[in-house]
């Protein structure tokens, strides 16, 4: 199987393959809250699953959903190939607010389904609707009356 990419240079330059113990850390969890998981995880989730519970941890499962949208400012771009699960750890507790709101926006729009794609992109949609109203261009929505 063969796949194409075509990235701008932009997001090229911001591609980076890495090891992130914090994803790993959300996968996991993720597992732990399967309703039945895969036969080779079982032994893993009946010994851990317990322990999650007793380090109070169930509150990470509002942040964590089973499958679908995880917050960004949980999964912050490792700082190099090889981070340490510390590093991750400081840079999710130093993220702007502004990205944690939008981000918990994002998910709660996805859990009520409403929205299942990436933050950024409704905000980049409405500036290319805007753009589009402002050159005169059909977008498929009723015009907006305007206030003198």
């Amino acid at each position: 199987m063969e796949a194409e990419l075509d990235l701008p240079d932009g997001d090229l330059a911001r591609l980076r393959f890495a090891v992130s113990p914090l994803w790993e850390v959300a996968t996991s969890f993720r597992l732990l809250r399967a309703g039945r998981p895969h036969p080779a995880h079982r032994p893993w989730v009946e010994q851990v699953r317990p322990r999650v519970a007793a380090a109070g941890l169930e509150r990470l499962a509002e942040l964590v959903p089973a499958d679908g949208y995880v917050p960004d400012f949980l999964n912050p771009a490792p700082p190099g190939p090889d981070p340490a699960l510390a590093e991750e750890l400081a840079a999710v507790r130093s993220a702007p607010v502004e990205r944690i709101r939008r981000t918990l926006g994002a998910l709660r729009a996805h859990r009520d389904g409403r929205r299942a794609a990436h933050p950024e992109d409704e905000i980049r949609l409405r500036q290319v609707i805007r753009a589009a109203e402002a050159r005169g261009l059909p977008t498929g929505r009723a015009p907006r009356a305007r206030v003198c």
